[in-house]
């Protein structure tokens, strides 16, 4: 979240309403130089009231968080979806689940969370796990496979393929690796591999 930029934003919406600078500050529960201080970027709301009182000024002057968040990395998308929910970081963990150290390293991009924390923070937040992880932006392999069009099987060649299996044969070892594929790790075995322990009778191609 760029604070500052959001600070000027405020500041110049209650000029341009004409309103009364410390009356809008201080019915929001902090003071005017707080705001000057992240209106030039020296600090930024982090304690309880500061953040609560920042909420309260954003909403009664109808100023779109989203036009001040990051939405480009992780860390962004789950600040910007916290404060829009208006729960502060141990809110947040006491809502999700999760410590309040592990949420500040993912909003300060210092950890990526993992599947499980993931869907912990998604549900808190009420947004999708895919939307926190890439902003819905397909970037794993497998949704970016090209479409798999269907085609006919000949009913002689699996019929076949199946006779060609020995299921009378001693049980065979084949060794299990782990593969990655998309953020999740997977079991796998070599195909090849595990067509010749099969010994079928058709190319393996095929």
């Amino acid at each position: 979240m760029n604070y500052k930029e959001l600070a000027l934003a405020i500041k110049d919406e209650i000029k341009r309403k004409k309103q009364i600078a410390s009356v809008i500050s201080e019915s929001a529960g902090i003071s005017w130089c707080i705001l000057d201080s992240w209106a030039i970027g020296a600090a930024k709301p982090v304690q309880d009231h500061t953040v609560h009182g920042l909420l309260r000024i954003v909403k009664s002057l109808k100023i779109d968080l989203k036009k001040y968040a990051n939405l480009n990395d992780l860390s962004g998308r789950l600040t910007y979806s916290r404060l829009s929910n208006s729960l502060l970081v141990r809110e947040l963990a006491s809502k999700s689940g999760l410590s309040t150290v592990s949420i500040s390293r993912f909003e300060n991009s210092r950890r990526v969370p993992n599947t499980e924390s993931l869907l912990k923070l998604s549900g808190a937040l009420n947004v999708t796990p895919d939307w926190l992880l890439n902003g819905d932006k397909p970037k794993n392999g497998l949704v970016d496979l090209p479409k798999v069009e269907p085609v006919e099987v000949q009913a002689e060649l699996v019929n076949e393929t199946l006779e060609s299996l020995d299921t009378n044969k001693t049980p065979f070892s084949i060794e299990i690796y782990i593969k990655n594929i998309g953020n999740d790790e997977v079991n796998a075995v070599n195909a090849r591999e595990l067509w010749g322990k099969l010994e079928v009778k058709t190319r393996f191609n095929d």
